[in-house]
């Protein structure tokens, strides 16, 4: 037979967090991706030379590796870490794509090749 009185009622708790928390977590992931994509549309992207599409890759991509190491710090640490993971996938993801498509937009043309041809 099983007793339920053996189990501890702070269990329940613990599997499943709060409203509260679980509200903040998503309006802190709504609010970083509009921040992304406000400071996407404020960057002067279509006048970039070569040397600057790829400096603000490399930099980027520094900061994309510092945001995902806090991340997974922040996750380990959690007391709710599916919570936590999801909200750090709500915000290195659009950073990630992001990124990318600033460094395509702002890649410069290549230029056309004369034909030696007549």
């Amino acid at each position: 037979m099983t007793d339920s009185a053996g189990a501890s009622p702070d269990a329940s708790s613990l599997a499943h967090p709060p409203p509260g928390k679980v509200i903040r977590s998503l309006l802190r992931s709504v609010g970083s991706t509009v921040v992304l994509v406000v400071i996407y549309y404020l960057l002067p992207l279509d006048h970039s030379a070569h040397w600057a599409a790829v400096a603000m890759l490399v930099i980027g991509l520094a900061g994309l590796c510092a945001l995902l190491t806090y991340q997974v710090r922040s996750i380990i640490a959690s007391p709710f870490p599916g919570l936590r993971a999801l909200e750090a996938l709500a915000t290195s993801v659009p950073f990630f794509l992001l990124l990318f498509a600033s460094t395509y937009v702002s890649w410069p043309p290549p230029r056309p090749v004369a034909s030696a041809s007549p």
